[in-house]
């Protein structure tokens, strides 16, 4: 039992329980004065244990579907203020969760039906003076709290935006510099082994003449070879692969930044680094295409072990079709080349 409190406590954080403070207003409306009858406290006490899991639950939900435990709070309310002003406190907390209900404008709209709602129970209200101060004090807070949770759920919402971004921009320099790395090591690998081609041909030829000479013409092929290894060294050196996790993480935020939903399924496997780098490879071409030509609005990826196989599979509900290009191609090749298997399908979508 202590084991799931701790859990639970753990999943919701400390911002819900130290809400619970401002209970104590229906607590103390609902002993005093002296003379009011035991049901009224029991009554209110009653509404409390119905408030505290729409409560906690909303802490749990997102979106408009915060407007459910918000419903909930304001007839609380309402049927609470007929005997005790002090639940008039619920309304506030429906304020509050109704601020980070969607959009600003459906939060307003609701924050506003509210402020209607309280200040009508308000009016109707048997409750005398000065017990009803404290829903005249409500009545004040609800706009109050409102803007407080609607300001801070936009901030928020526009610091997630800046985050995808941010991390959109991150990958896309990446991938710049890959190609930057790409684009150098085939210029210079394509100018060094034109170089040793013709120089060697050319040894060939002098061996049966000048011997001497083509010894030193093999000796500047050495020489231009040790020098595009370390070229080629200069050129690769601080790039290491990020693995096939990361490459789950950059697939989510890529497929997120085209407003396609993305789930992840994936067991634990043990691979060795040709193999984690096929895949991740494999992986970081069908979500390109993903994005690029598949429409689509989700997406899945698993991977999972089969016998002495890992399998990683891709599918989308796109429009699927076309033919495969030198990315598929060398999906094809490398899978094949560590006597792995390639195969897609695209009757519904492309898997």
């Amino acid at each position: 039992m202590f084991r799931r409190i701790g859990t639970w406590f753990k999943n919701t954080g400390a911002e819900p329980w130290v809400y619970l403070v401002f209970l104590i207003f229906p607590l103390m409306t609902g002993l005093f004065p002296l003379d009011y009858s035991a049901l009224r406290w029991w009554s209110t006490v009653g509404l409390i244990g119905c408030f505290l899991p729409l409560h906690f639950w909303s802490f749990r939900l997102d979106g408009k579907r915060r407007l459910v435990p918000v419903v909930g709070m304001a007839l609380l309310g309402i049927v609470g203020m007929q005997f005790n002003a002090g639940t008039s406190t619920f309304f506030i907390y429906a304020a509050a969760v109704a601020g980070r209900a969607g959009s600003a404008r459906l939060a307003w709209t609701v924050i506003i039906i509210l402020q209607v709602l309280l200040v009508a129970a308000l009016l109707l209200s048997p409750e005398p003076f000065p017990m009803s101060w404290i829903a005249f004090m409500s009545a004040l807070l609800v706009p109050a709290i409102g803007a407080m949770t609607v300001l801070e759920a936009e901030r928020k919402r526009r610091n997630d935006r800046l985050l995808v971004a941010q991390q959109e921009v991150e990958r896309l320099a990446v991938i710049a510099e890959r190609e930057r790395i790409g684009r150098d090591l085939h210029d210079l690998l394509g100018h060094t082994l034109t170089m040793i081609s013709l120089k060697s041909e050319l040894a060939a030829k002098l061996v049966p003449a000048d011997a001497e000479q083509a010894a030193q013409e093999m000796s500047e092929v050495q020489a231009i070879s040790r020098d595009a290894l370390s070229q080629v060294r200069e050129t690769v050196r601080g790039y290491r692969a990020k693995g096939l996790q990361g490459e789950m993480e950059g697939a989510k935020r890529s497929l997120q930044s085209a407003n396609v939903v993305f789930d992840m399924n994936v067991d634990a496997v043990a691979l060795g680094p040709r193999e984690e780098g096929a895949l991740a490879l494999a992986l970081r071409e069908g979500v390109t295409n993903i994005v690029r030509h598949a429409r689509a609005t989700v997406a899945r990826a698993t991977i999972k072990r089969e016998g002495a196989d890992v399998i990683l599979t891709l599918a989308d509900n796109g429009r699927g079709g076309g033919t495969e290009g030198c990315g598929l191609a060398g999906i094809r090749e490398r899978i094949a080349a560590l006597g792995g298997q390639f195969e897609r399908t695209t009757t519904q979508g492309t898997r």
